[in-house]
């Protein structure tokens, strides 16, 4: 039997190095690959959000917007915002519903624009003590051109 006392590792001579890993890196890596990683607090998020009715007149009105929140294991709470196209915007509440439901009402401001507007509705899931913003979603409502009306006719 031959030892080796010194071995130089090349391309050629069919030697691979070894690897050292820690344990708890490899037990991390493994754990990744099959799916099974620990993982830190996930936040909820929001789906099915809708906005009802979702096309106003040129007049405008109230709209209400329904979402459902799922999952989440933070204090949080929810808010609502409609975003014009000129950068203004108006806040409203969403109060629950029950079963991870909530729903809000915003008034969405009239379009006095020859155009259709599209007003975004936007709601955000926002954690308690942080004011950090975890979750978003977002839906459209238009308010539909005011149009050109003919001048009244003159009183005789």
């Amino acid at each position: 039997m031959r030892t080796i006392a010194r071995a130089r590792i090349t391309p050629d001579n069919g030697l691979k190095p070894i690897v050292f890993v820690p344990i708890a890196l490899a037990l991390a890596v493994a754990a990744a690959a099959i799916g099974c990683a620990p993982t830190g607090p996930s936040g909820p998020s929001l789906t099915g959000l809708s906005v009802s009715p979702a096309t106003l007149d040129y007049a405008g009105g109230a709209v209400t917007a329904t979402v459902t929140l799922v999952g989440g294991d933070a204090t949080v709470t929810l808010r609502g915002q409609a975003r014009y196209d000129g950068g203004a915007s108006a806040d409203f509440t969403l109060d629950a519903q029950g079963a991870g439901r909530y729903a809000g009402q915003v008034t969405i401001a009239g379009n006095t624009t020859t155009t259709d507007a599209d007003v975004q509705v936007a709601v955000q899931v926002v954690r308690a003590g942080t004011g950090e913003v975890v979750a978003s979603a977002t839906s459209s409502v238009t308010v539909t051109a005011a149009g050109s009306h003919p001048p009244a006719p003159p009183e005789i």
